[in-house]
């Protein structure tokens, strides 16, 4: 019932043929492909377009003909085609609007106390870890003394909600140099 009420953007109404039921992937009872659907490059560049998007994201959030769930680009999807499960089937609908909820973004990935035991497990020395800490370190350090490398750090680690933007445009606007001052 919820996904009655989710805030959604209709795309386009698709054809009948162009909604493809393909079956779940499925071993030793579980299922690997619950919720996830595929759809074509040539559509997923539309609905970037329709959604002012600057990138064309990789997955969609759906809703259209009683399935919902997660649309993944695959290149083995015809043009303007999606292709859904029925895991993602919820209920009977001749509504064959493909309404979008969001598409992904990308967002930044950090290292962090269960991911290092995980790749040190698996045989990466932890010199390696070490190391990228230590530039890290460096990295903060240098960005107290040096307007651009302040810039270049937080340009190069944009967060979700684009944080490090607004902290480039203050050192920008001299910030840093009366921090340096005081």
């Amino acid at each position: 019932m919820g996904q009655c009420f989710s805030s959604t953007r209709a795309i386009q109404r698709l054809p009948i043929n162009d909604i493809k039921e393909i079956p779940d992937i499925v071993k030793n009872g579980f299922t690997f492909s619950d919720g996830i659907g595929n759809i074509s490059y040539s559509l997923a560049k539309k609905i970037a377009y329709e959604l002012d998007l600057k990138t064309i994201p990789s997955a969609f959030q759906f809703r259209m003909a009683g399935y919902k769930g997660v649309l993944c680009q695959s290149t083995t999807v015809k043009e303007n085609q999606v292709q859904v499960r029925p895991s993602q089937h919820k209920f009977e609908s001749d509504h064959n609007v493909l309404e979008v909820i969001r598409g992904s973004k990308f967002i930044s990935a950090y290292l962090n106390r269960q991911t290092i035991t995980l790749l040190s497990a698996l045989g990466i020395p932890d010199e390696v870890f070490i190391e990228l800490k230590d530039l890290r370190v460096r990295e903060l350090d240098e960005m107290l003394e040096s307007e651009h490398m302040a810039l270049d750090v937080l340009q190069r680690n944009v967060d979700e909600y684009r944080i490090s933007m607004s902290l480039a445009d203050l050192v920008k606007a001299g910030f840093l140099k009366i921090m340096i001052v005081i």
